[in-house]
């Protein structure tokens, strides 16, 4: 029950920091126009909805841990093992810096009259937060030079992952207004921002994968690869490379051909055969990142083979 109290907490965790992050970039190179217009207003709710379950599910996962360290039940926590969490632990430190930057993203950032102003500091706070989420797994676990460079590429592994995925919320967000309402202006703005993001996904699939490689390396170790099938950290990381290899392939399918399709389809009633097709392929593709980030948050909890060795 422990173990599943400490998944669901950062799996919702996870999502809500990536989702925030990468909406919010987002904006700076994909909605053009359509940012200003009638997508703004559903933006600014779905960030600020998740800068205040980022706050709650970061206090619930230092209760957690603090709970789980003193092994005594919640019910029974005190003052002292929850300050000992904060202040004595490289997690509970995390936790502090992921607590400001909500703070910020939650308060500080509306404040400011420059919508572009706004969204550089916004954009900053999520991504400070999304960043202390690697002290949260088995980065820390390593030392010196090693640690920090295991650290580094968990961090760009975290802002690559909230980058897609945040795209893929925007994206559907654009997507699923009305047919009715949507003018032939917003689905010219929506194929422009596909267009972008098409761009933009390469560096961001580049960056997944030679993190992802670096992370192997520390988590898993060439001498490990064989026996991975036999360890349930394996069986969960085959799983989630599957889901990758799926998102990949579905985002290729968005790029070359339902993006073009639809740019084609713009001034005519193809286009509603057209979105159809990209609102499905989306929703699925955000649909196997939500399961990979189940998984991730799974793994979280295993000891990986490198610890076995």
């Amino acid at each position: 029950m422990i173990e599943q109290i400490a998944v669901a907490i950062r799996f919702v965790t996870f999502a809500d920091l990536l989702v925030a992050f990468g909406l919010s970039a987002f904006t700076f190179y994909g909605t053009g126009p359509v940012g200003g217009g009638s997508f703004e207003p559903v933006r600014r709710r779905w960030l600020a909805a998740g800068a205040c379950i980022g706050l709650v599910v970061t206090a619930a996962g230092v209760l957690n841990t603090a709970s789980n360290m003193a092994g005594i039940p919640l019910a029974a926590l005190d003052r002292q093992s929850v300050a000992f969490v904060l202040e004595g632990t490289a997690f509970g430190t995390a936790a502090i810096l992921r607590f400001a930057a909500l703070f910020v993203a939650l308060f500080a950032a509306p404040l400011i009259r420059s919508p572009r102003a706004a969204l550089s500091i916004l954009t900053t706070a999520w991504g400070t937060a999304v960043a202390t989420l690697a002290w949260n797994g088995h980065a820390v676990m390593d030392e010196g030079m090693a640690g920090w460079g295991h650290l580094g590429a968990d961090v760009l592994h975290l802002w690559a992952a909230g980058l897609w995925l945040g795209a893929l919320v925007g994206l559907l967000l654009l997507l699923l207004r009305p047919l009715k309402t949507m003018t032939a202006h917003h689905v010219a703005a929506t194929q422009n921002a596909l267009a972008k993001f098409s761009l933009m996904g390469t560096v961001i699939v580049a960056v997944i994968l030679a993190s992802g490689m670096v992370n192997a390396l520390f988590l898993v170790g060439p001498n490990n690869i064989a026996a991975m099938w036999t360890t349930l950290y394996g069986q969960v990381l085959f799983a989630k490379l599957a889901l990758f290899a799926a998102m990949l392939g579905l985002a290729a399918t968005n790029r070359f051909l339902l993006t073009p399709a639809l740019a084609r389809g713009i001034e005519c009633a193809r286009r509603e055969t057209a979105i159809g097709k990209l609102r499905f392929s989306l929703a699925f593709e955000l649909a196997s990142a939500v399961s990979i980030l189940g998984l991730v948050a799974w793994l979280g909890t295993l000891e990986p083979p490198i610890s076995a060795a």
